[in-house]
């Protein structure tokens, strides 16, 4: 905070329990309250550190800062898009939490910090699943043979809400988040305000797992691989399951 007063952008890194959670009430004063910037980088996700249990654990991050409202988020799905978004946030003087994880895309989807991309497109009012950082090759495997259009952001929040008008077509949207369910939720009904939606939310929701095992196995368990989302998003529009 101190150096930020200072006129210099500090980048700090962490884990997101210790950068986000513990550090909070500094995070909303030191920054947002006296109007400086900074970049929060945290490492660790929703399961990275799974061997090391709940205390390097931090599925609520993007909510809590999220509810800061003067904050970029951005969750990069892969390498690449974390460099452009690391240096855009520096040279715009952005307050920014970057979300990085061992989970990665093969490819990256967005060269531009902020955007919204279609990767797939349904039919005609066909559901839309919206895709956050490193959720999106499970979700473009998951929906294979299903009549969805896809859409991938690696920025949350704020949202952009000009591409969802443009490319969200039917009345239902999925939104797969590698985080605490239903944070994403808000932003996009904002964003597509006016229209009647039918809204579902895919991220973490049993936050406390007592079972350590290893990152695969959160994610598993969450249901946030290609397996767990292809069972989710038929649930949602009532797939029944071949037999």
């Amino acid at each position: 905070g101190g150096l930020a007063l200072e006129g210099f952008t500090p980048i700090v890194t962490g884990y997101a329990p210790f950068l986000i959670e513990r550090a909070f009430e500094q995070v909303k004063l030191d920054f947002s309250h006296q109007g400086t910037s900074a970049i929060l980088a945290s490492v660790g996700g929703s399961w990275d550190a799974a061997g090391s249990g709940r205390t390097h654990q931090a599925p609520e991050d993007v909510a809590i800062m999220m509810s800061l409202r003067d904050w970029s988020i951005y969750v990069p799905g892969h390498p690449d898009e974390m460099e452009t978004v690391l240096r855009g946030a520096f040279a715009t003087g952005t307050r920014a939490y970057i979300r990085m994880t061992n989970d990665a895309n093969a490819a990256a989807y967005s060269h531009h910090p902020g955007e919204v991309v279609e990767l797939r497109r349904g039919s005609a009012n066909a559901p839309t699943v919206l895709a956050v950082g490193p959720t999106a090759d499970d979700v473009l495997a998951a929906s294979v043979g299903r009549d969805v259009s896809v859409l991938y952001t690696a920025a949350p929040f704020p949202i952009d809400a000009s591409a969802l008008r443009t490319l969200v077509r039917g009345p239902d949207v999925l939104v797969v988040e590698p985080y605490l369910a239903g944070t994403s939720v808000a932003p996009i009904v904002e964003a597509l305000e006016g229209r009647q939606l039918r809204m579902r939310s895919h991220g973490v929701r049993d936050v406390d797992l007592h079972s350590y095992g290893t990152p695969a196995d959160h994610k598993h368990a969450h249901g946030l691989d290609a397996e767990g989302i292809r069972a989710w998003i038929d649930h949602s529009l009532g797939v029944q399951a071949a037999r």
